[in-house]
């Protein structure tokens, strides 16, 4: 699940925006402009779908027969493959295309139970979107992991139509556009389980219904399903309000914000489940971030998402304060260091849930922060407990900074995440802060772990204040990239990989983007890294 968000947060904008190239790109201006997240995110994904054509133990004999042959050789991407294909017999020739096709697969499914012949029938289409480099696609081959189950949410063992032995789980093999997989001795309405495990690299588009969801977010043994739903069900229901927001927004009297019931029981549920791992129910009670519903849209509505998302937040704080209070008092402060996977799984669920206690408005939520902070002997705790406090307004969260600085100001590493913290925080004077942290004695541009720690973490993760209607974003971001790129071009030209999304957002942002990119543009003496990202953004 950590991988996903880092894909769809990083590697999927890549693909959709202007800077889309094929994970083996055909030729470049700089080369170190191609160390991209689709090279490495996306070419690992590829290496993991082989893995789940051959099998384990057939991956294993391809792995073996490529250190047989080219241990200590320069090698390509090609002979990796034909490693798998020779070791395993199997062709993987219309595979290939995962390396020379740019831009992200887009499924869109349905399903049909013929109730009188007992058949389970799923449609899936693929659709491969234009990208600069090439606008007519092939058809790719995807493995899809499927399941399915029924109605008392009980995984079926079944068998496809084509004679393939009976088993609670299939990987279907889409090799055409538009392909019908069809499950033999269905005798009742069931529910597809789709893309298990995150077997494909893939946006599923359109084939749910909202109570299917549901359905998989309470009964699903696929932990990537089961988050996916939920975080599809909040997405979905988020976006409704998003554009009814834009539609009354000119109103004298705006439409308020109304939360999808359906997604405070869906949240409800995973607290309350006795079975789900404490890392999962963590993972599904995150609501999606503002960059993913964004990400959703035609054109990125800002204001409007921020506003929804944030009372999504506010009412699942206020309806499950006994849920949160419950878990707070069960799991505790971490008063011992310990690395072990389950105190791992039990800190990040409790800070999940002290960040909702935090913004149900209790009356001991800031002083149970604070103790978590100074209680905690792990850095986890005490990061997302100044984390937690950026968006009150509290003086807590100022003292908690100082702190923080004050203990660990000769740790650079530990630095770096403080800068981080308060230029990712959502509140109304972050560009400011940022500006003011970009002339503090422990900050340079050149040092480029410190350079992302601030410009980076605003930019990237800071959408609603780096999106500013009034430009002000842009320009800071334009600065700095004309004052890094003689310093060091390559970090330059990847600081501008935010404005290059320009075409995404409404026309006065847009406006205000693309003038920014411009002028780096015509900036005297910019480098080759810099200009090639800024003129393919443009």
């Amino acid at each position: 699940i950590g991988d996903v968000r880092s894909l769809r947060a990083s590697q999927f904008p890549e693909d959709a925006g202007p800077l889309a190239h094929p994970i083996r790109p055909e030729s470049y201006v700089e080369i170190n402009n191609f160390y991209t997240a689709t090279v490495y995110q996306k070419g690992a994904e590829v290496i993991r779908m082989m893995a789940a054509l051959l099998g384990g133990d057939g991956f294993r004999d391809g792995m073996d027969l490529y250190f047989k042959r080219h241990d200590g050789e320069a090698v390509t991407c090609e002979d990796f493959v034909a490693a798998m294909e020779n070791a395993n017999d199997f062709d993987l020739k219309q595979f290939r295309l995962w390396y020379s096709q740019a831009g992200t697969p887009r499924l869109k499914f349905s399903t049909d139970w013929d109730a009188d012949r007992s058949l389970f029938h799923v449609d899936i289409e693929q659709i491969l979107p234009d990208t600069p480099d090439k606008q007519e696609k092939q058809p790719m081959h995807i493995p899809i992991l499927v399941a399915l189950f029924d109605s008392q949410g009980a995984r079926l063992t079944t068998a496809l139509s084509d004679g393939e032995t009976a088993k609670d789980e299939h990987l279907l093999n889409l090799t055409a556009r538009k392909q019908r997989f069809t499950f033999v001795d269905i005798e009742e309405r069931v529910v597809l389980s789709l893309l298990r495990g995150f077997s494909a690299p893939v946006i599923v588009e359109d084939g749910y219904r909202k109570q299917d969801l549901a359905f998989l977010a309470a009964h699903d043994d696929d932990p990537f399903v089961k988050w996916e739903s939920l975080q599809q069900l909040c997405a979905e229901s988020m976006l409704d309000g998003v554009r009814r927001l834009q539609l009354t927004k000119t109103s004298d009297q705006p439409e308020a914000i109304e939360v999808d019931p359906d997604v405070v029981d869906a949240v409800r549920g995973a607290l309350q489940n006795p079975n789900m791992d404490p890392a999962l129910v963590a993972e599904a009670i995150y609501l999606p971030s503002e960059t993913f519903l964004g990400d959703q849209m035609p054109v990125i509505a800002v204001d409007e998402i921020h506003q929804v998302r944030r009372a999504y937040l506010l009412h699942l704080a206020k309806t499950l304060e006994e849920d949160w209070r419950g878990l707070l008092d069960r799991f505790g402060v971490s008063k011992d260091i310990d690395l072990s996977t389950k105190a791992k799984a039990e800190r990040r669920l409790r800070n999940a849930t002290l960040g909702y206690y935090l913004l149900s408005g209790a009356e001991d939520a800031i002083a149970r922060v604070q103790d978590h902070y100074h209680t905690s002997q792990m850095m986890t705790d005490k990061v997302a407990a100044i984390g937690m406090l950026a968006i009150t307004g509290h003086q807590a969260y100022d003292d908690l900074l100082a702190n923080y600085y004050e203990r660990w100001s000769g740790n650079a590493l530990v630095i770096d995440k403080w800068f981080s913290l308060q230029a990712a925080a959502s509140r109304d004077d972050a560009l400011e802060r940022v500006m003011k942290l970009r002339g503090h004695p422990d900050f340079t541009l050149k040092n480029p772990n410190r350079c992302r720690s601030l410009i980076s973490a605003f930019t990237i993760l800071n959408p609603w204040q780096f999106h500013r209607p009034d430009g002000a974003g842009y320009a800071f971001l334009e600065d700095v990239v004309k004052t890094v790129d003689p310093l060091n071009p390559q970090l330059a030209a990847r600081l501008v990989l935010p404005l290059g999304r320009w075409l995404r957002y409404d026309e006065g942002r847009s406006e205000q983007m693309k003038a920014a990119l411009t002028r780096i543009r015509d900036f005297d003496g910019i480098s080759k890294d810099t200009r090639e990202m800024v003129e393919k953004s443009l």
